[in-house]
């Protein structure tokens, strides 16, 4: 075989060459990294090592099996989300051009700047650019800020939810291979928390599959003689967080409330004390299941509140979130912090450990590095 001295690769080689070279440097220099890392490695990383090696194969057999998509579905929803584009376009239209006595395209961000910023005269949401840069933005965010103005609201309701059904559009018309099936390329070490991430697969077909949402997931099938199925332990993130009071502070009080009931449903009482909760289990758990915001209910708001607050989440941006008021966050999270003080001393606890040694370690083994954090 040609051995190749890489200082004198010449950038007009033929294409052969270039391949034999890439795929030589990729297998050569990866072997000579592996060699350095793993003398570096101590009983703790050599565990997730491990765990990440193992998870190779599998890994490797999902990237090349994918699931199989059932077209008529799909082309039964695209067909779906083209008439709702159509009758929210016609209303949006309509809207503009009766109330404001001009059009614009919904989603055009110059257009939608021009329309609200320019033509409504409303103050401007300003993001900060690649540059630092403070400029105006038309983004998600922005547009949830600007509902506050009542000309706006009916408008922006509307932008919002073509917006989503473009989203929505946008991955049933992901491109598929020939055998009909969706593939993605998992990334092992892909997060700096341990999680998979996703992505096109090789041959740019497929998506990120990890985020599919629950309204869409009907065009994904299983192979004959199998099943799909949807494996999720119940408040497996609530209990997370009470192993870790009671690992730390021997303070059960938070697992003992996972395991009263439902979690989410007694944080959905503090929250909003005067939906004439019963008392039982079960039907305050429907009254909790009433619609919020959006697809989202009264209950799924609450878990959101409650999650965001074991993780530090600040009542501004919870508010913003939650599409709560800014002070019933500060009560829930007063009255949340008392009944579980074991929560905020673990908040402190976090704090103390990245000031003195600039890590995490989980307690299933995953250690994690920060940079120079701000005393809190």
């Amino acid at each position: 075989m040609r051995i190749i001295q890489t200082e004198h690769i010449s950038p007009h080689m033929g294409e052969m060459e270039k391949q034999w070279t890439y795929n030589g440097l990729d297998c050569c220099l990866t072997h000579e990294i592996c060699g350095v890392i793993r003398e570096q490695l101590d009983p703790i990383t050599k565990e997730t090592y491990a765990l990440r090696f193992a998870l190779q194969a599998p890994v490797l057999e999902m990237n090349l099996r994918g699931v199989k998509i059932d077209l008529i579905e799909r082309d039964r929803l695209l067909i779906d989300y083209g008439e709702r584009t159509k009758r929210l376009s016609a209303q949006l239209d309509r809207i503009l051009l009766e109330g404001v006595g001009t059009t614009c395209k919904w989603s055009s961000p110059k257009q939608l700047m021009e329309l609200f910023y320019g033509v409504l005269g409303i103050p401007p949401v300003r993001k900060r650019n690649g540059a630092g840069e403070m400029v105006p933005t038309v983004n998600r965010g922005a547009l949830e800020k600007l509902t506050n103005y009542f000309v706006a609201q009916p408008i922006i309701n509307h932008i919002l939810a073509l917006r989503e059904i473009q989203k929505k559009v946008g991955v049933l018309k992901t491109r598929i291979d020939a055998d009909n099936r969706m593939r993605t390329s998992f990334n092992i070490a892909g997060t700096e928390t341990g999680r998979f991430s996703s992505s096109m697969a090789d041959l740019e077909t497929g998506t990120n599959l990890q985020n599919i949402e629950e309204g869409l997931r009907r065009i994904f099938v299983a192979d004959k003689g199998m099943k799909l199925g949807n494996i999720d332990l119940e408040q497996a993130e609530s209990r997370v967080v009470g192993a870790i009071c009671w690992n730390l502070f021997g303070d059960g009080a938070y697992l003992d409330a996972c395991e009263s009931g439902d979690l989410h449903t007694v944080v959905a009482k503090g929250i909003m004390p005067n939906l004439g909760w019963t008392g039982d289990p079960n039907a305050d758990k429907v009254l909790a299941e009433r619609p919020h915001y959006r697809q989202h209910s009264i209950r799924y708001m609450a878990k959101r509140l409650g999650h965001g607050s074991n993780y530090m989440g600040q009542p501004h941006t919870m508010a913003l979130h939650s599409k709560m008021p800014v002070q019933v966050i500060k009560d829930f999270q007063q009255a949340y912090f008392t009944k579980f003080e074991a929560i905020k001393k673990w908040h402190l606890w976090v704090e103390e450990e990245l000031r003195l040694k600039g890590q995490l370690t989980t307690f299933m083994g995953m250690r994690r590095w920060f940079g120079t954090i701000k005393t809190l």
